[in-house]
């Protein structure tokens, strides 16, 4: 499937207000992938950035009183439309691979 191209996706990420001020939360990978070379972010220091998994294109912000989860179904369908259950098929085979190396 990834042979076809770039499958498109909407990665989730958390902004988080500290005492030390704003920071990126990504916990999208385990500490047991990153000899797979994944972004593995295995310490949470407040007030610093962790890694991102990805490089976004375009960053979203869920609005006040909004459910996170439904927010991003609408990115998905949005960014992923006709491409969706190919996103669908790569994260089952990324997850079933990943699975292999890290059990």
């Amino acid at each position: 499937m990834v042979a076809r191209g770039p499958v498109p996706d909407v990665h989730t990420y958390v902004r988080l207000k500290t005492d030390a001020g704003w920071m990126t939360v990504d916990a999208t990978w385990p500490a047991k992938t990153e000899p797979l070379g994944m972004t593995v972010n295995s310490k949470f220091e407040p007030g610093r950035d962790m890694t991102l998994a990805c490089s976004p294109i375009e960053t979203f912000e869920v609005p006040e009183g909004r459910d996170p989860q439904a927010f991003k179904e609408e990115l998905i369908e949005r960014f992923c439309g006709s491409q969706s259950n190919d996103r669908d098929r790569f994260i089952n085979g990324m997850g079933e691979w990943l699975s292999k190396y890290t059990s």
